[in-house]
């Protein structure tokens, strides 16, 4: 899956159902859902069903062995 965000970058896309991010890597009209979630120092937010993005970059965090991907809104 990770490989499908690389190779989009630059494209845009679309999620047609709801989905979550974190408040402090995005800054977007949402809905705060940190006080419900199971991991709350996330910030996590969520982003309505619908919602167009562009891939900008994708990159690993080393140190947390995750992979983080910036997208923009549009």
């Amino acid at each position: 899956m990770i490989n499908d965000y690389r190779d989009s970058v630059g494209k845009t896309g679309k999620w047609l159902s709801y989905s979550s991010t974190s408040e402090d890597r995005f800054g977007v009209s949402h809905k705060e859902v940190s006080l419900l979630s199971h991991y709350p120092d996330e910030e996590e937010v969520l982003l309505k069903a619908g919602a167009s993005f562009r891939i900008d970059k994708v990159e690993k965090d080393e140190k947390d062995d995750k992979y983080l991907i910036y997208l923009t809104i549009i």
